[in-house]
């Protein structure tokens, strides 16, 4: 397979929100053409896009995490305070 079918392979795949696929498929693309600059460009894009989802994933988590843990402090409080009025 051409260094160009690749590219579009790796395009089609981008399109389909499959990034990690799309990073090696113009991974290979780049070993049989390294001097078309658009291969690099379309994997770093890939790669960003990688980053990014699991950065956000990471943030989601951390602030659920955060959030029921302020959920059960507060729970605490409200039993403590029900236990001292009785």
């Amino acid at each position: 397979m051409s260094a160009d079918e690749l590219k579009q392979k790796g395009n089609e795949a981008f399109k389909r929100n499959e990034f990690k696929l799309a990073c090696e498929i113009f991974t290979e693309a780049i070993e049989l053409d390294s001097t078309n600059h658009v291969l690099y460009s379309n994997r770093s894009a890939a790669r960003v896009i990688l980053i990014l989802c699991v950065f956000f994933v990471h943030t989601v988590v951390y602030i659920f995490e955060a959030f029921f843990d302020r959920l059960h402090l507060f729970e605490k409080m409200r039993l403590l305070f029900l236990v001292r009025k009785e």
